[in-house]
């Protein structure tokens, strides 16, 4: 258990770093684009993406999580055959119908954009983003193979600090000869290709690239019965994070496209160490399942809940009691949309609160019930969205995505504690919720007595409180066996590499 503990530390710390240079990369291009492009002209940049990643969502017919589920198994089995063919299908089938589907999106543009987003200047938008999808798609089918082989460093590497600098850097660069969206998605497009080859790079670095033209042993049934359901869930959970974006753009305009988007990426900062430790978290689900060790399953699956909510804590606490001023970042434009990620930082931490169970029914085979899930919470989601986004907008739109997830949420408590009898919390749970209580009373006790201007010292003053107060709180608490164990391999590592030096 030790063993994969640190394991899971280790992933997910090299993972963290390559997604906090991510986010920081992120939120500098995101406020660049939102002072140069203004509400307007951001919310057709954003949708412009929304729609390529959903497109490029439906070429990927779940095969990127059965890539993560098959190659560690095939490599323990040293069946080679078996692992070449599996890549054959995972790598190669998506990518074959994200072509077909950039064909239909470029030569459909026109209706898409004037009968679906009512807004016919989307339409050379749309055809400029169909030259996106198969490299989006080749992307996340590569770098959930090189997660597969358990090496988290490759795609934090390309995906995560490579990806980013390359759009934040030919972004400016475009910019000096002015911006609009179609520059900025030209920018997006163009990051993406290095981004490609630079993956198929790192791949070739754990296998031969050959493996393209091996005669491998392909089980297609074995893995499409995996997949499929995995895919319809996944189809589901993109369209459904994409679809308050469509539906605005439908029944409300792109200014309020805009707003959303951008409050959207601000409170997902939030979930920057869940997704961190999911990752290197998974393999070993499955290994765990494999073996039939279920108690270790339970605890390794309590432990990274409590890492990813404690962790993930202070900064939607951040966002909960700072939306003006973090909003103020982006310009004057964005104010309105204060409602809408304190309403988003809610959805935020209940859904770092209960994500590490739906890994959990994904690695263990019960994709039906992932599927399941992502049917009712789609279902939430479309009839919350067309109720409340006309009368709302974008926080209506917000509201939809917080009901909708927290009833996700539910049932897969529900699911993990039936099938595997395992609860996610235990008594330390509760000891990141006080600590976050404890600095939240304090931020707001001490807001009286800050001046209000100027506003990023303001800002500036709460953020160090919160942050400060809530790790004194978590230290004076005290840390679990397992996270004394973590630090005291940290400092001998530590140890290590100054005597080393």
């Amino acid at each position: 258990m030790d063993k994969h503990i640190r394991s899971v530390a280790k992933g997910g710390s090299i993972v963290f770093a390559g997604r906090l240079f991510t986010q920081g990369c992120r939120l500098v291009l995101a406020v660049f684009l939102a002072r140069v492009l203004a509400a307007e002209q951001y919310g057709m940049y954003s949708l412009g993406l929304t729609v390529a990643e959903l497109v490029a969502g439906l070429a990927a017919l779940g095969l990127g999580t059965a890539l993560v589920r098959f190659i560690p198994v095939f490599r323990s089995r040293e069946d080679r055959a078996a692992l070449w063919g599996t890549l054959q299908l995972g790598v190669g089938l998506p990518f074959l119908l994200s072509l077909l589907l950039a064909i239909a999106l470029y030569a459909l543009a026109n209706p898409i954009a004037i009968r679906l987003l009512h807004e016919p200047r989307m339409a050379s938008l749309l055809r400029l983003i169909s030259f996106l999808v198969p490299f989006l798609a080749l992307n996340d089918m590569v770098a959930a193979a090189t997660r597969g082989f358990r090496n988290m460093h490759y795609t934090t590497i390309a995906q995560f600090i490579v990806g980013p600098l390359a759009k934040l850097g030919l972004v400016a660069g475009i910019a000096i000869f002015g911006l609009n969206a179609a520059r900025a998605l030209t920018a997006a497009g163009l990051a993406e290709i290095v981004v490609a080859g630079l993956l198929l790079y790192f791949l070739s670095k754990q296998i031969p690239l050959g493996f393209i033209f091996q005669p491998g042993r392909r089980d297609t049934k074995e893995l499409m019965r995996f997949s499929l359901p995995v895919y319809l869930s996944s189809l589901l959970n993109n369209f459904g994070a994409q679809l308050q974006t469509l539906i605005l753009a439908a029944f409300s305009n792109v200014y309020n496209v805009g707003i959303f988007v951008l409050a959207r990426n601000v409170t997902l900062i939030g979930e920057l160490f869940q997704r961190s430790i999911s990752m290197p978290s998974q393999p070993i689900f499955s290994e765990l399942f494999a073996r039939e060790k279920k108690q270790e399953l339970a605890r390794l699956c309590q432990a990274t809940t409590r890492w990813t909510f404690a962790l993930n804590l202070p900064l939607s606490l951040v966002a909960l009691l700072l939306p003006g001023p973090i909003l103020a970042l982006f310009g004057g434009s964005f104010g309105v949309g204060v409602l809408v990620v304190v309403i988003l930082s809610w959805r935020s931490i209940a859904h770092t609160a209960t994500s590490m169970c739906a890994h959990v029914i994904d690695m263990t085979g019960h994709t039906v019930l992932k599927l399941m899930n992502s049917v009712v919470r789609i279902g939430v989601s479309v009839g919350l969205c067309l109720l409340l986004i006309p009368r709302w907008g974008a926080v209506g739109a917000a509201l939809a995505v917080l009901i909708a997830d927290a009833t996700e949420g539910v049932l897969r408590l529900i699911q993990v504690f039936v099938l595997f009898r395992i609860v996610p919390y235990d008594r330390s749970f509760l000891k990141p919720i006080a600590a976050g209580l404890i600095a939240a009373a304090v931020a707001l006790a001490i807001g009286p007595w800050v001046p209000k201007e100027p506003l990023p010292v303001y800002a500036a003053i709460h953020i160090v409180t919160i942050f400060s107060v809530y790790l004194a709180m978590s230290l004076l608490l005290g840390l679990t066996p397992e996270e004394r164990g973590m630090l005291a391999d940290l400092r001998r590592r530590a140890t290590a590499m100054l005597f080393a030096s």
